[in-house]
């Protein structure tokens, strides 16, 4: 029995995560690149130049920021009262769902764990004041860039479900945050694939030209994680798609799949989620705050 899908196919494939916001990741970066305090001072700054090239210094020195507080203001009360839908709640998935990937056979979801994944995350951090303006570490950015962007252009064949973008908030340093790339692959094999290809091979010698002593101020890492059937599983609850929810896959005669599902029933819970075994009694507890239409029954294969 398939489990019930959040989304229809999409006739053509959605932008991943990572692709979504290009000039947003940017300011993201930009914003990050200097302390509260050095943002105050360019805001002073900037209003000492109004006052002293303006006429009515008194108005040019107060009218801007009241007027942008007064809107402010204002778009807070019209979303609290329900006249303005609330945009940050627009995409935001109500209930519990949860990734299935469609059966490459039946292109059904019926099948909860019943296929690897294989993600690497890639992160990067200047260890400079420089931060965003040190030497070579926007052509990091515009490799990284350039790698989702080949890898989108043909996701089937290079075995790219999706990625998205993080910021650090580890607090060891109050700017220049550590940048981290998730990027999810069918398999061990299309990542490995892609790794030996021209694009990355060309991106490794770039950085390693002079034996990487050109770029010492610029860290990397990457960490791979390949889970194999039944060994992943995840859920959102009241969430944006985001990680393997915002991936897709291309299913012949359908077009373009979510993996997301309605998270009932035996997906309400880890194992189930992972299409593994449980007992009848396991998640006792947890059934006890599910409605009839929530509760696991145990078994692997049992609804």
């Amino acid at each position: 029995m398939a489990f019930e899908p959040i989304f229809n196919p999409f006739p053509t494939r959605p932008t991943p995560q990572a692709l979504r916001h290009p000039t947003g990741a940017f300011l993201h970066l930009l914003r990050d690149n200097f302390s509260i305090t050095t943002w105050l001072l360019f805001g002073a700054l900037l209003q000492g130049l109004f006052c002293l090239l303006l006429p009515y210094p008194n108005i040019a020195l107060i009218l801007p920021a009241l007027t942008y507080l007064l809107f402010k203001l204002l778009h807070y009360l019209l979303i609290t009262t329900h006249i303005l839908p609330d945009p940050i709640a627009k995409t935001v998935i109500p209930g519990r769902s949860v990734p299935v990937f469609p059966n490459p056979k039946t292109g059904l979801q019926d099948e909860a764990g019943g296929q690897g994944v294989t993600a690497i995350l890639l992160a990067s951090r200047a260890n400079t004041f420089r931060g965003l303006f040190a030497p070579g570490f926007k052509e990091v950015g515009d490799y990284f860039s350039s790698f989702l962007a080949k890898m989108n252009s043909d996701p089937t064949r290079y075995g790219y479900l999706g990625s998205n973008t993080w910021m650090s908030a580890n607090g060891d340093q109050s700017t220049g945050s550590e940048t981290m790339g998730l990027i999810y692959f069918e398999s061990e094999e299309k990542l490995y694939e892609f790794a030996h290809g021209p694009s990355h091979t060309e991106a490794t010698r770039w950085f390693m030209r002079n034996g990487g002593k050109d770029f010492t101020h610029i860290g990397l890492m990457h960490e791979v994680f390949a889970a194999k059937r039944q060994g992943w599983e995840g859920v959102y609850f009241n969430y944006k798609p985001t990680g393997i929810g915002a991936t897709t896959k291309e299913v012949e005669g359908k077009g373009w799949v979510s993996p997301l599902v309605k998270g009932n029933g035996k997906l309400r819970h880890s194992k189930g989620r992972m299409g593994r075994d449980f007992a009848e009694d396991e998640w006792a507890d947890y059934n006890r705050m599910d409605g009839e239409d929530e509760k696991a029954k145990g078994g692997m294969g049992k609804e």
